[in-house]
């Protein structure tokens, strides 16, 4: 290959020499490009592996430790208060990122794996935020689309099994190509209104499954997500996005799904539904809670001695 790109074409004197020449160059460089991008998308690849007799149970308590300590549920849709998360908040979830960056996931069964990415995902997203409070209502530039991410979703902001990832890494190159099921679309945590994730719990290998039957059908139940005209529905952008990657660009099998965890009145009005409108929408309005008044200046001022304190694994 060394050789190959070596060639000094523009000294040939024939010109059909010098075309031959430099169709072996472009040929070499499009093979050595293609083993390039083989080898860089071959690295997600380990993650489709898992242990089905695997009972080790990573610790998630933390997840929902920090969970609860930012989110306010009084409110008709959880707000966070992502400027809690500092000095020892901040470290305790720094501790919980460092303890599940040591989990070898690929040994993991398959439920215990799908717990595992959902909460790194979330943490990830919540340790922006928490970075980041002056961006948090700027969610959508950050975030973009699952084919156009944003700065905060193509930064490599961990490292599993020794691979660096992206928030984007974990959502496309993880959850869509291993897992068939597009229930864990309802798992990620994004901060806004238009996200499906809602309340205090982490997930756990244990409950997953369940945990996320419940996020699809409060998703699919609200107005905002999944709107009914006669035969026609008009869908939340969130599953819009992954018509292709996760539905095979499959429309029946898109609103078979959306149909399937519908109850009451709404799974009614699905059942007479039989299109899809092309035309998807977001709710990018952030759920970032303000800071109190007096820690507007200095976020230090914010009382944390309520922090909980990390006793997750070494």
């Amino acid at each position: 290959m060394h050789f190959i790109l070596s060639i000094p074409c523009h000294r040939a004197n024939n010109h059909a020499i010098r075309r031959i020449c430099q169709t072996i160059v472009t040929t070499g460089l499009l093979i050595f490009l293609s083993a390039f991008a083989v080898g860089n998308d071959d690295i997600h690849q380990q993650w489709a592996e898992h242990d089905p007799s695997q009972t080790f149970t990573p610790n998630h308590e933390p997840m929902s430790q920090i969970l609860g300590f930012i989110t306010d549920a009084s409110k008709a849709q959880d707000k966070y208060s992502y400027f809690r998360l500092q000095g020892a908040a901040l470290k305790y979830l720094n501790d919980y990122k460092g303890y599940l960056e040591r989990i070898p996931v690929s040994q993991l069964n398959k439920n215990e794996q799908l717990a595992y990415w959902l909460n790194l995902h979330n943490l990830l997203v919540i340790e922006k935020f928490a970075n980041n409070l002056k961006k948090a209502k700027r969610i959508n530039k950050k975030r973009g689309t699952p084919q156009k991410a944003g700065k905060w979703w193509r930064e490599k902001v961990t490292n599993v099994e020794g691979v660096a990832l992206s928030i984007n890494d974990i959502e496309q190159n993880v959850l869509v190509r291993h897992w068939d099921d597009p229930l864990f679309l309802y798992g990620l945590f994004y901060g806004v209104k238009g996200h499906g994730f809602s309340g205090t719990q982490g997930f756990t290998g244990a409950s997953v499954t369940s945990h996320l039957e419940g996020l699809a059908k409060k998703f699919i139940e609200n107005d905002s997500n999944i709107e009914i005209d006669g035969n026609e529905v008009a869908i939340s952008s969130l599953l819009g996005w992954n018509k292709e990657s996760v539905f095979n660009d499959d429309e029946q099998k898109l609103l078979g799904h959306i149909q399937a965890y519908a109850t009451g009145n709404k799974a009614l009005q699905l059942a007479s539904v039989n299109v899809i409108q092309d035309k998807y929408d977001f709710d990018w309005k952030s759920l970032a809670q303000r800071p109190p008044r007096q820690s507007t200046a200095n976020a230090s001022n914010v009382n944390n001695s309520s922090a909980p304190v990390y006793r997750g694994g070494s």
